[in-house]
């Protein structure tokens, strides 16, 4: 899928996201992506006692969502060419998928690479 840095960079030109664990027992939530403020909190509160891959999971689809990737009955988009529910890590629901898969690297050459895009 290409280089994604996951470093702190103090550039204004670069976009960044910041990454807080947070412990709120009351919120159902194990991973969540907020948009306008660019920032991913992890849920110590239901975390703590996960599998590495159950953690994993969650970690790149809150990365996912921070590269702009949606689950894909959100995108509208009709011209991809996989099967949504074919091992993709952004498809809304249980799964246990911890890499992206084939529909989710195609929303995100259709986002971050045009030029790749045009030869599917």
């Amino acid at each position: 899928m290409g280089y994604v840095d996951v470093s702190f960079n103090d550039n204004p030109l670069v976009a960044q996201v910041y990454v807080y664990d947070i412990n709120e027992p009351n919120h159902l939530y194990s991973g969540r992506f907020i948009g306008p403020l660019s920032v991913i909190y992890f849920n110590t509160a239901h975390m703590d006692n996960w599998t590495y891959e159950q953690r994993k999971k969650t970690a790149v689809r809150e990365l996912g969502h921070a590269l702009g990737l949606n689950e894909f009955k959100m995108t509208g988009n009709s011209n991809l060419l996989q099967d949504e529910s074919n091992s993709n890590v952004m498809f809304q629901g249980l799964n246990s998928f911890t890499d992206f898969g084939p529909c989710d690297r195609l929303v995100y050459y259709h986002k971050w690479r045009d030029d790749v895009w045009e030869n599917y």
